[in-house]
């Protein structure tokens, strides 16, 4: 018996699951979808695989804690090493500096404006910007004409800041 995880918010939003669902009931493989947040005894399952458990941004230590204790007891695909660390998309930066490509990315922990502006004179006036801890465009905007909408852009990366994460903001 395998585990596909998922979230209560996020349930119905995975449109692959039924699809997958279908897949192994036909290969004869015998699975349950379940909630990352329930109360679950995880050892029951073979294997637990991450499917769409998209509210983790928002209860990430409580995410991890959930995944450090079911990885005692089962097989969890991806590890918990790997699930902390793409779970930041600071992760980007380490990326970048061994040299491979990615999509060109400032992270930002000052929401003061001469930061903003910097970062318009590097990218350009149409940015993103976003939480580096984030699912589903959660708090992510784009600002087509970022200068003229300097106190918006750094008021949404003091929201970010505020709220414990370190905002990110790509061309």
């Amino acid at each position: 018996m395998i585990a596909l995880v998922t979230a209560s918010v996020s349930r119905d939003l995975d449109e692959d699951l039924p699809i997958l669902g279908a897949a192994l009931e036909r290969a004869g493989t015998q699975f349950h979808s379940v909630n990352w947040h329930d109360a679950v005894d995880w050892s029951q399952y073979s294997a637990i695989f991450l499917r769409s458990p998209w509210d983790y941004h928002l209860r990430r230590d409580e995410f991890l804690a959930w995944l450090r204790e079911a990885s005692k007891v089962t097989r969890v695909f991806n590890s918990y090493e790997i699930v902390e660390w793409n779970s930041d998309k600071r992760y980007l930066a380490e990326l970048s500096a061994d040299g491979i490509p990615v999509v060109p990315t400032r992270f930002v922990s000052s929401a003061d404006e001469a930061s903003v502006r910097d970062v318009i004179d590097e990218f350009g006036n149409d940015i993103v910007v976003k939480p580096s801890i984030s699912a589903g465009s959660h708090d992510t905007s784009r600002y087509r004409d970022a200068s003229l909408s300097i106190g918006e852009v750094v008021t949404h990366v003091a929201r970010i800041i505020a709220a414990g994460a370190v905002a990110m903001v790509q061309p």
